[in-house]
């Protein structure tokens, strides 16, 4: 201006950021596996786990709520997951393999459960009547895996039968 010059310089540092974290939506993982969170945060962030662990890395094999929060200069941030493990079906057995009589028919149960069945046919009844000789099975599954077992049904169609003569001769030594 009219009275001369002036200037002034600064130098501006931008450098870091607001935290952010997203840990996911709330899970469901088969029983024996884990899943590893992760906070992406810079050098300059703290992290800090539920547990107060400070990695930038949690590994879960337990169900429960796990959270972070992380902080820096420029501000914090906190999220949580719900972890819940699903089971594996239990195994069952069907019974012994056996042998049944012509006319005779066999009720086969399958166990109560809340995962998904299905036997050798495709239906998916609670029972199922074994009406012929052949292999039977059941298989429970969900989204962690299946178990399935076998029964064999057999007929045995010697039909019994009886002299017709109301009397019978025998001789010394022989045997009935």
């Amino acid at each position: 201006n009219s009275c001369g010059v002036d200037s002034d310089t600064i130098d501006v540092d931008i450098s870091g950021q607001t935290p952010f974290v997203d840990l996911g939506p709330d899970t469901l993982l088969c029983e024996g596996t884990t899943i590893t969170l992760v906070a992406n945060a810079d050098a300059e962030t703290e992290v800090t786990w539920q547990d107060g662990s400070s990695l930038n890395s949690f590994v879960v094999d337990q169900p429960g709520l796990y959270s972070v929060h992380e902080v820096n200069r420029c501000g914090q941030i906190q999220d949580s997951i719900l972890i819940a493990f699903q089971p594996l079906p239990e195994p069952f057995e069907l019974g012994n393999d056996t042998t049944l009589c012509p006319g005779d028919s066999l009720v086969l149960t399958a166990p109560v459960t809340p995962n998904d069945m299905e036997w050798q046919d495709g239906s998916f009844d609670q029972q199922f009547i074994a009406t012929n000789s052949g292999i039977y099975s059941l298989t429970i599954r969900n989204e962690c895996g299946s178990v399935m077992d076998l029964l064999t049904v057999a007929y045995d169609d010697k039909a019994l039968q009886f002299p017709t003569d109301s009397q019978i001769a025998f001789c010394i030594g022989d045997g009935v």
